[in-house]
């Protein structure tokens, strides 16, 4: 049983080493996470272990999981910051654009002091 969950590991690292985008990096953890998912499924297998093999069963369970999840919020944040940095490599911004625009204000057109 814990070898199936040190294999699970192993191959959703590998697939995460594999994603390029976020709707990859979603849909991987939609397939280990989700309500079918690989992790779910092993997780659900709680129950047909002896009593006396839960205690350790349930820390691996834990691990991998802690590792798993790190590991797909660091790929996460990752894959936004190559996004974003290729998304603002082709912006630019106008220091020499006339600042005026910006600054003016909308002036009321009831004089004060009259009601």
């Amino acid at each position: 049983m814990t070898d199936d969950l040190i294999r699970l590991k192993d191959s959703v690292l590998n697939k995460l080493r594999a994603t390029v985008s976020l709707k990859e990096l979603e849909e991987l953890h939609t397939k280990v996470f989700g309500r079918n998912g690989e992790f779910t499924a092993a997780s659900k297998k709680m129950s047909e272990i002896l009593p006396e093999e839960r205690a350790a069963f349930g820390k691996i369970l834990n691990s991998v999981k802690t590792e798993l999840t790190d590991a797909l919020e660091k790929a996460g944040k990752t894959l936004r910051m190559k996004e974003l940095s290729s998304a603002t490599a082709n912006e630019w911004i106008d220091v020499t654009a006339d600042k005026e625009p910006f600054l003016r204000r909308r002036t009321s057109s009831v004089v004060c002091g009259t009601i």
